[in-house]
């Protein structure tokens, strides 16, 4: 087969750092930088963009602006954690949260779910099965790359558990989900201009921890 690439509709705003995952064969992309404000304010703004129509839609804004929150789906609801947020006057930015949410495409709410047990951001969330797990990215003061991995179940949990942790602590990495392995792809130690790029591949068995 040939995959070929086009020019589809833009977003209303030029955006960085932004959170999407595809749900019904749509593109929901929440939050980024905001192109509008200086330098770095997350934004509350949230699209769908429907490839038949090639058209973007604003939905509900986000409870907080927010970029580099790990973001996943079940195929009906969306998830993120963690994350820069912003600040209280929505003129900056605070580097973590412990907050969680789950989006409803059908309602176009949000529903707060139970906090991560410390603050994060540059991790990755992903769902396997009725599970969402939340693992690696920085602590709150950015000077630590951690490797924590914690786990919500999505059927009633009312607090995180912890799993074992991420063998090289890293953020800003891939991840994906298959045959019930979490994998964890890339990354990176540190910030901005002294950030080290990482090439490690690391699996995850679900069924083994």
């Amino acid at each position: 087969t040939t995959i070929g690439w086009g020019t589809a509709a833009s977003q209303p705003f030029t955006n960085s750092e932004a959170q999407g995952v595809v749900v019904g064969g749509k593109l929901y992309v929440f939050g980024g930088f905001d192109s509008t404000k200086a330098c770095c304010t997350p934004t509350r703004r949230a699209y769908v963009y429907d490839p038949l129509a090639n058209a973007w839609t604003a939905i509900a804004p986000l409870p907080k602006g927010v970029t580099h929150a790990g973001m996943a789906t079940d195929g009906t609801n969306i998830y993120y954690a963690g994350g820069y947020i912003e600040n209280a006057t929505q003129t900056g930015q605070i580097f973590g949260t412990r907050e969680v949410w789950r989006y409803s495409p059908t309602a176009n709410t949000y529903t707060a779910l139970p906090l991560l047990p410390v603050e994060r951001a540059g991790g990755q969330l992903v769902v396997v099965g009725r599970d969402l797990h939340y693992f690696a990215g920085t602590n709150l003061a950015r000077t630590q790359d951690v490797g924590d991995h914690y786990v919500l179940s999505l059927d009633g949990g009312t607090a995180w558990t912890t799993k074992a942790a991420l063998p090289n602590p890293r953020h800003h990495l891939g991840a994906a989900v298959l045959d019930g392995f979490i994998y964890a792809i890339g990354g990176q130690h540190g910030h901005d201009d002294a950030l080290v790029t990482q090439a490690d591949v690391h699996a995850y068995d679900v069924r083994t921890g």
